[in-house]
């Protein structure tokens, strides 16, 4: 699935993670509303994730993971930009709104693999 399929919606307002992307340096270029409302509420916490470059490797991100699963899928839209992901596994979606934090835990290991996270 490529990443500008993939809407996620905060705060009742929708986005791609490839709007996000885009937008999330130069937000006055974004002329939706909508999008603005997203972007930023996404950006203010996928900023907050205290994860160095040299530290995004497979068991400190489980490791951090295990004290902030709550920002699971920011941590995912992280990873995305700071690996230039382009594509993600089809069952991403499940990640995001799936309120099982087992299945959400083996689908985000599914996707470091994925993303060759080592």
């Amino acid at each position: 699935m490529k990443i500008s399929d993939l809407e996620v919606t905060y705060m009742g307002k929708k986005c791609t993670i490839s709007d996000y992307i885009k937008y999330q340096k130069n937000i006055k270029n974004c002329k939706e509303l909508e999008k603005i409302g997203a972007i930023v509420y996404i950006d203010k916490i996928v900023k907050n994730i205290d994860i160095p470059k040299d530290y995004m490797c497979f068991d400190y991100i489980l490791e951090w993971l295990q004290f902030n699963f709550d920002k699971c899928n920011f941590l995912v839209i992280k990873i995305i930009l700071d690996k230039k992901i382009k594509e993600v596994p089809d069952n991403i979606i499940t990640l995001f709104e799936s309120k099982d934090e087992d299945e959400r835990y083996d689908i985000f290991v599914d996707f470091l693999r994925y993303c060759k996270v080592s």
